[in-house]
């Protein structure tokens, strides 16, 4: 375990028999003790980790499944983990093995983008809410939308009372812009002038 660790943290790739025992061996840093975060449900690809200064990043694949308000123009996110089993856009299927990862396993999603909205001036989509017109307003994230979602895991706190933490953070996805258009005004009745 140690060794095929020590290789993950210097970014090798892992295929067969190895990443498989990767996977049961370090699955335990996901779901709440320390260590290297390794997930993926097809081990066909090279698998990647990165650690740096205690902190762990994996990266899944997710379909996003519903949104709750958490702020002004921000939301948390309800996710399924995808595979991808064929070439283009078709392929993709929610995971069902009992390894897959969702927002109950893990906890809700929350998207790079809108860490810095307050609902006024310019938010993370680069859109200045206070020029929109009345019926628009910025929107969470579509369901159905297929995106990779980063597990961040970090430390809080000081011994004795450390805790390892795992969130899931969508990589930065602009928020739409959606509304009615308001209707004009009918045009005033011209009158007829008879000469």
């Amino acid at each position: 375990m140690a060794r095929g660790a020590d290789r993950l943290r210097r970014g090798a790739r892992f295929t067969g028999s190895l990443l498989k025992r990767i996977l049961i061996e370090e699955r335990p840093s996901i779901t709440g003790a320390p260590g290297v975060a390794v997930h993926s449900g097809n081990t066909r690809f090279a698998l990647r980790g990165r650690r740096e200064g205690g902190r762990t990043t994996t990266v899944i694949w997710a379909v996003i499944d519903d949104n709750r308000v958490v702020g002004a123009n921000r939301w948390s996110y309800g996710f399924r983990e995808m595979i991808k089993r064929e070439p283009g856009y078709g392929g993709w299927r929610v995971r069902s093995d009992p390894g897959a990862l969702n927002s109950n396993v893990i906890g809700r999603a929350y998207n790079f983008i809108e860490v810095g909205n307050d609902g006024q001036g310019v938010e993370g989509n680069g859109v200045n809410v206070d020029n929109l017109p009345a019926t628009f307003t910025v929107r969470p994230l579509p369901n159905g939308i297929v995106v990779p979602i980063f597990i961040l895991s970090f430390t809080i706190g000081s011994p004795p009372g450390v805790q390892f933490l795992h969130e899931p953070w969508i990589f930065p996805f602009p928020s739409p812009i959606d509304g009615i258009c308001e209707q004009p005004p009918p045009s005033p009745a011209r009158r007829r002038t008879t000469l």
